[in-house]
């Protein structure tokens, strides 16, 4: 991955007519579409969340989130949703046929992509082009339609993202504020895994290893949860003003 990129563009519907304005330190209307720009090479495997809901109370599925166009997003691409609560994957791809033209095709326990939900961009390993910006884009968590998020943590490994499209310290977080000794954060790096580290000694008493790691807009991560130490909610206040 070379760019991630994310804007916020407000929009004020006035008389029919759809008024956009955009910035970089929030916006005030209601109806905010945003989006992350990811720059992704064929072969590419990137961790990712959108942090946005569909628009205008549409399901942000894959078509809503990525759309169809083959110029920004290549035929082949697949999308990996862990379910957490289920430990497995779901799976979509973007498909073409001459009967049914470009569309994505969902296997039967294919999630929606809300705000929180982590998954796997896979990029074919070959297309017409080396390089591709791919958009997710959608509405931006407001006080209206989300002054609160809740993700679900369960025993053994979650993949998920910070529900809101917002940089955040990781020790900020009431995640890892409650943490127990041998939790782990792992981030992917394109190539492998690092890991921070929820651990404890006589002498620092208990600490994370990285405690300056920030959680990214646009990616995802996986928390390594103790296998006997039951369900959790994860509860998360908008960081922002407005939306």
């Amino acid at each position: 991955m070379k760019k991630v990129q994310t804007l916020f563009l407000a929009s004020c519907f006035v008389a029919g007519m759809a008024m956009a304005q955009s910035g970089t330190n929030g916006v005030n209307s209601v109806n905010a579409m945003g989006y992350v720009a990811l720059t992704l090479k064929t072969g590419d495997l990137f961790l990712a969340t959108s942090a946005f809901f569909g628009m205008s109370d549409v399901t942000n599925t894959a078509e809503v989130m990525l759309g169809t166009d083959t110029n920004a997003i290549p035929v082949g691409v697949r999308l990996w949703s862990w379910d957490n609560v289920h430990s497995k994957y779901a799976v979509e791809e973007l498909a073409s046929t001459k009967a049914k033209g470009v569309y994505w095709a969902r296997s039967t326990n294919a999630l929606d992509y809300a705000p929180g939900l982590g998954f796997w961009i896979q990029m074919p390993t070959s297309g017409p082009t080396n390089t591709f910006r791919l958009t997710l884009k959608g509405e931006v968590p407001s006080a209206l339609t989300s002054p609160n998020s809740t993700v679900p943590i369960m025993p053994g490994v979650n993949m998920f993202g910070y529900p809101y499209p917002i940089d955040v310290l990781w020790t900020n977080t009431d995640l890892a504020k409650n943490a127990v000794t041998s939790n782990r954060l792992w981030t992917w790096t394109g190539k492998t895994y690092s890991v921070n580290e929820y651990s404890y000694t006589k002498a620092k008493g208990q600490y994370w290893t990285d405690p300056s790691q920030q959680l990214m807009v646009g990616k995802a991560y996986w928390f390594e949860r103790s296998a006997g130490a039951g369900v959790t909610n994860w509860n998360v206040t908008k960081p922002y003003d407005s939306p």
